[in-house]
């Protein structure tokens, strides 16, 4: 817009940038309902079931498939495996408690059924990057914590 030269020039631009958001907010409001009832179901199995110990087996069987095709629309929908958006999940639901409470990190890996805490570590490092206590140190809602 810093290089148009008149008003109907910056009134075309703002157009354009008008219809790409649509066409931008169409495509993601197609994607997000192009996800089978299947997944929905292993997904609300998941969410539910968090902070246990998720199987494949079972969080197919709530979704009424058979695992290996489970597997495979799961992938297909969500662009990852079954175990690689659990453990997302887990690391997601784990970066609330990490900002949100005291407790140690053994405690929230005991928790989220990722223990020992030298392998919610690698877990946590893979999904966010950086290792639970750096993300806790750089994230912890301060004033939370303190009242």
């Amino acid at each position: 817009m810093s290089k148009a030269a008149d008003v109907m020039e910056i009134g075309s631009i703002m157009n354009y940038a008008f219809q790409e958001f649509a066409r931008l907010s169409r495509e993601a409001a197609a994607k997000a309902g192009s996800r089978s009832l299947y997944v929905e179901r292993g997904r609300e199995y998941i969410a539910k079931h968090i902070y246990g110990k998720l199987l494949l087996p079972e969080i197919a069987g709530a979704a009424g498939l058979h695992p290996g095709y489970f597997s495979r629309i799961f992938a297909g929908q969500m662009g990852m495996t079954v175990m690689e958006y659990v453990m997302q999940e887990k690391v997601r639901v784990s970066c609330n408690l990490l900002k949100y409470s005291n407790q140690p990190i053994a405690v929230i890996a005991e928790y989220m059924n990722l223990s020992p805490q030298s392998y919610f570590t690698r877990i946590f490092k893979k999904v966010m990057g950086e290792t639970p206590a750096r993300y806790r140190k750089t994230h912890a809602d301060k004033n939370f914590l303190e009242s």
